[in-house]
């Protein structure tokens, strides 16, 4: 007796041989794209699976009301039916591959290894190692990062769900230094590139099935005879009402010549799904984007036979003379992410003065902002450029929160491209001017004791520098003094809230997702405080500039206070929280703000589930301070071979008297990979700078076996605020291992007594994902995985 898994098991095989053999084809779809067109012998009961063939075959339009006489039917020739995609991101591979889903088969998708990230190597291996990539599998059609979006775009025109889901899952699991332009071009609706050498036109193993079409004098008779019998039984075939049941929006359209078509507007927009890989390129570019400058600095010499080539690396500047070429190895050429040919300048601009984009602080954020003009300026002066460097310099980096001595390096910078420095020296003066006048508000506020623990926040603990509508208004009112200060910005202070934005979990891997759940992982509930992800807000990540006419223009402003300070972000790396213990710490460095010390520490909680927590604490100034996480001190033999190889290079290849150097910027551990250190980092037997507080902040912590680090060295403190009790407001932005994602949580003011902490724990922060895979599995040159996040605090 034949199981039922095996009837189905015949009759899906029975299906495909069908289709590969064009066996008793009730429909020839003509099927013509803007660069190709084929005809295919197909079948109704098969096709209707798909949402946009279902409402063409079943919602009573003429190509479902097929004249059946009995037997006869089966002898009949397949009715044909035109179908044209003005899409230029629907290319005939995809549209084969999509097919031959809904038939069971089609050739297996082969993606290059070496541009897949891994928990060893986050920044892909095929820019970290010499690792060569196998040649595709003969039966197996190559997954480019350009045939993975037309895959999305044509199965999302299709409406077949689970086609959408995987192309999705592929695209974010595959997001890295090589393909992360392509990707956020896509969602930008630039489309899905020029074509490449590797991408076959149809899909292997399917060249065969679809035909080419009739000579021209044919298929305009056949089209005649089709368009006359479609006027008698309707006067309106209008594509919008053809695809009226899908479960996607189709883009509006029209009927002309013999193809149903569509007429698209100028670029291409896919909605939600569209704006889900957007969000997943921005999560990448706020945790890596700092790591991957170095390798667009300077591009190294590898050992490789050829660079692995997808056809879809960003065009890149080439920026190595001839003498550094050796017949041993050639160039791995560098993604092209900050340098022309890759972020455009407003997006340069966002991610840089995004308050998730992840560095140590203010400083380091102004040095990273000045490397990348420099880098986009040596190939050329562009002035609508360098427009958007005046807004970064002016308003994307808080000068306020940093220490005299680097104003004054600021104030000496000078660019080594055009030999101007990169900002006024009046910006820097009033940065110098806003943090006497916070520096006042606070010393100068009477002493009130604390309440108690978790009770409501009295306003008379607010030293009042926060504004109301009313209080907005007045500064807008001519005779007031401050309205000549109409330019002037304003801070939000949040409400208690959290966002997710990016990848969820990766919940787009199920092939069995329905349309209802597919829409439902890419929608978002609308929150007081934040706004959903999409183009205009750069898929979440952008921090709007408010002045006060902007605030009263907010939809919230009644509810809303708004600070005129700017608050204080630094970011913060945890190591090894795999192995942490219920109710163990992990700390981060401890720093400065407002005349307080405040850290974060991460701990896991198993109950209900594992949960990882995460808190902002208020630091005892006499107290001795937390050591922070670090990485193993112990380097892999990949960061060995590496080191040495990069020991002759420094950061940035211009004179040093050109742009001084301040001892705080050795910040940056390695990053999570075998790959050339983060911004700042000292190379192994490159010179090194001076020791000093922030650097030794990089210790290491203990390990079985290892020598403990030193304890952290407090920062600098220019004064202290003399309160037991202050009020302070905060977000804390985690990013997730592989930078797909961020989850973002914000807290109104809380009252933060000395060594008080407030936070949240949250199953959203999987513990599964910092876990070292490698080091389980007894491969001693596996590496740590980091959390990475950070944080935002300001005082009300």
């Amino acid at each position: 007796m034949t199981s039922a898994d095996d009837t189905s098991t015949n009759i899906q095989s029975h299906l495909y041989s069908s289709f590969l053999k064009g066996y008793i084809a009730d429909v020839a779809l003509h099927t013509k794209g803007p660069t190709w067109e084929a005809v295919y012998q197909l079948h109704r009961v098969v096709l209707i699976q798909a949402g946009f063939f279902r409402s063409l075959f079943t919602a009573g339009f003429l190509e479902s009301n097929r004249q059946t006489n009995g037997a006869s039917y089966f002898s009949s020739p397949p009715d044909k039916v035109y179908v044209r995609f003005d899409d230029e991101n629907i290319t005939r591979a995809a549209f084969e591959i999509c097919i031959a889903r809904l038939y069971g088969g089609g050739p297996d998708l082969y993606f290059l290894p070496s541009l897949l990230p891994t928990t060893a190597y986050p920044l892909t291996p095929a820019l970290c190692t010499s690792q060569q990539d196998p040649q595709c599998p003969p039966n197996q059609h190559p997954a480019t990062p350009r045939f993975l979006l037309s895959l999305l775009a044509t199965s999302i025109y299709l409406s077949i769900p689970s086609i959408t889901s995987r192309a999705l899952s592929m695209i974010i699991s595959s997001i890295g230094p090589y393909t992360v332009i392509r990707y956020l071009d896509f969602a930008t609706g630039k489309g899905i590139g020029p074509p490449a050498g590797d991408d076959p036109e149809s899909a292997v193993g399917l060249e065969h099935i679809g035909k080419p079409p009739l000579t021209r004098q044919h298929s305009q008779a056949s089209s005649e005879s089709i368009h006359s019998s479609a006027t008698t039984k309707t006067d309106d075939l209008d594509i919008t009402h053809k695809l009226s049941n899908l479960d996607f929006d189709p883009p509006t359209g029209e009927v002309q010549d013999q193809f149903r078509t569509t007429v698209e507007e100028p670029g291409f927009n896919y909605g939600g799904i569209g704006d889900k890989v957007g969000e997943a390129c921005a999560c990448w570019l706020m945790r890596w984007g700092a790591d991957i400058l170095p390798y667009e600095e300077l591009p190294i010499m590898r050992p490789t036979p050829e660079t692995p080539s997808m056809g879809d690396q960003p065009s890149s500047r080439d920026t190595i003379s001839s003498s550094q070429k050796r017949s041993s190895g050639v160039i791995l050429k560098s993604p092209a992410v900050w340098a022309k040919g890759g972020l455009t300048a407003a997006w340069v601009r966002t991610v840089i003065s995004s308050n998730d984009f992840f560095v140590k602080g203010e400083f380091e954020r102004y040095e990273f902002a000045a490397r990348v003009v420099d880098i986009r300026r040596r190939d050329g002066l562009d002035e609508n450029e360098e427009s958007e460097w005046r807004q970064l310099f002016l308003h994307g980096i808080h000068y306020c929160h940093m220490t005299f001595e680097e104003l004054v390096t600021i104030s000496q910078d000078v660019s080594p491209v055009n030999g101007h420095p990169y900002l006024a020296l009046e910006t820097l003066q009033a940065a110098h001017w806003t943090q006497s006048l916070l520096r006042q508000r606070i010393v100068t506020r009477s002493h009130v004791s604390g309440g108690r623990a978790g009770s409501p926040p009295p306003r008379n603990k607010e030293i009042g520098i926060t504004l109301d509508a009313a209080d907005l208004r007045v500064t807008l009112v001519p005779d007031n003094i401050q309205c000549l200060q109409s330019a002037k910005l304003y801070y939000p202070v949040p409400d208690d809230s959290s966002q997710r934005i990016g990848d969820s979990d990766n919940a787009f891997a199920n092939l069995s997702t329905s349309a209802e759940q597919l829409l439902g992982n890419v929608s978002h509930s609308p929150d007081s405080s934040h706004s959903i992800p999409s183009q205009a807000n750069f898929f979440g990540i952008l921090t709007p500039l408010r002045t006060a006419n902007s605030c009263l223009q907010d939809p919230d402003v009644n509810k809303t206070r708004w600070s005129p300070y700017p608050p204080f972000r630094f970011g913060v790396e945890f190591w090894g929280i795999g192995r942490l213990l219920e109710k163990s710490r992990l700390y981060s460095q401890t720093v400065w703000y407002a005349g307080s010390l405040f850290n974060v520490y991460v701990q896991v909680v198993r109950k209900k589930g594992i949960q990882l927590g995460v808190y902002l604490h208020r630091q005892s100034t006499v107290d001795p301070l937390p050591r922070p996480s670090a990485p193993s001190p112990v380097p892999t033999r990949g960061e060995r071979i590496l080191n040495s190889s990069a020991a002759q290079t420094s950061p940035r290849d211009i004179p040093s008297s050109a742009r001084p150097m301040s001892p705080s910027r050795s910040y940056y551990s390695l990053p999570a990979s075998n790959s050339v250190p983060s911004v700042g980092l000292v190379i192994p037997g490159s010179p090194r700078l001076p020791p000093s507080p922030s650097h030794l902040h990089r210790s290491a912590s203990s390990s079985p076996g290892s020598t403990p680090p030193p304890a952290s060295i407090a920062p600098q403190q220019p004064y202290r605020d003399p309160r037991a009790a202050v009020l302070t407001y905060f977000t804390i932005s985690c990013i997730s291992s592989s930078g797909t994602s961020l989850s973002r949580f914000s807290s109104s003011p809380d009252q933060f007594s000395i060594g008080q902490s407030w936070g949240w724990k949250s199953s959203s922060l999987r513990i599964e994902e910092y876990e070292d895979v490698n080091a389980m599995k007894g491969n001693s040159e596996g590496r740590e995985v980091s959390l990475r996040a950070t944080v935002l605090i300001g005082l009300v």
